[in-house]
């Protein structure tokens, strides 16, 4: 008993020292002290210490591909949270999302680097940790069009990464409900990509090279991706009624204009609308991913 308390305080002590060190990371930053306050300060050490008792709690295979999956959402929240302050679309709120998000992706990047399962996935999630640092320094500054630029491109080789290690877990499980908590997911991720790219065509991002891609194109395909990924779930054998009734929900929530985004007049869709319908289809489709990852089979 001893020795696992003993373990347990190391762990938390190396959280805790990896929390400060990201903190240290960030003192860099001009804007710091205005970000991190020192009651936020305080909170995220409380959230750091959490995670690291929680580790003695073994993450299953299946919440590790959730947790995995999430962290690629994360990516995709942060990014559109700086556009929707860049942009002054809800900003005291976006400016909440913004800070909880980056924090809560570096709590689950320590837990999922304690839990890989194999040196090939700890690789990868070390090549995460690499892009994540560089990342999370622009994600903190004041929003402006030049960083959110860097911000779109970063956040495209990250999510990447993250998906990696989504897959080589889901590879690892032999479990078929795993690539279903993959899926569903990415239905979430999906949820707060199609935000990011309808209000980065919102703020103006003209034409100039800087991107390597089109934000009207990539609105698209994303839309595109969301309903294969739907229509994947439905046919799942795996679908208890209890996901059933929580996919027609969120069938229901879907009240975008069946529109390309080149195409849409202004009137169709207000920000206001899609933040609103985004946000609900993300939270249930936590609940749905939750579902299919107790099932464990």
């Amino acid at each position: 008993m001893n020795n696992i308390r003993k373990l347990m305080t190391n762990t938390n002590l190396m959280m805790n020292a990896k929390f400060m060190g990201w903190l240290m990371l960030l003192k860099g930053s001009p804007h710091y002290n205005k970000l991190f306050p020192r009651r936020y300060i305080v909170l995220l050490f409380i959230m750091f210490s959490i995670a690291g008792s929680a580790l003695s709690k073994d993450l299953t295979i299946n919440s590790a591909i959730n947790m995995a999956s999430h962290q690629g959402m994360l990516t995709q929240r942060i990014v559109k949270t700086y556009i929707m302050i860049g942009s002054d679309i809800d900003h005291t709120e976006a400016h909440k999302e913004r800070d909880y998000s980056i924090a809560m992706f570096g709590m689950q990047q320590f837990e999922l680097e304690e839990f890989a399962p194999t040196k090939e996935i700890g690789i990868m999630l070390d090549h995460v940790y690499l892009l994540w640092s560089e990342f999370r320094l622009i994600a903190v500054g004041d929003p402006n069009k030049m960083d959110a630029y860097d911000l779109l491109s970063r956040s495209d080789e990250l999510l990447k990464t993250c998906n990696k290690v989504v897959v080589m877990l889901e590879e690892y499980s032999h479990l078929d409900v795993s690539k279903y908590v993959h899926t569903s997911g990415k239905m979430g991720m999906l949820s707060q990509q199609i935000a990011m790219w309808y209000f980065a065509d919102y703020w103006g991002f003209p034409s100039n090279g800087m991107l390597s891609f089109n934000i009207p194109d990539k609105y698209d395909e994303s839309v595109k991706d969301y309903h294969r990924s739907f229509h994947k779930l439905m046919k799942s054998r795996h679908n208890t009624p209890e996901i059933r009734d929580a996919l027609n929900i969120v069938k229901s929530y879907w009240n975008l204009p069946n529109t390309k985004l080149g195409d849409m007049k202004k009137s169709e869709m207000s920000p206001e609308l899609i933040y609103k319908s985004m946000e609900k289809i993300l939270n249930k489709m936590e609940k749905v991913t939750k579902m299919y990852e107790l099932l464990d089979t």
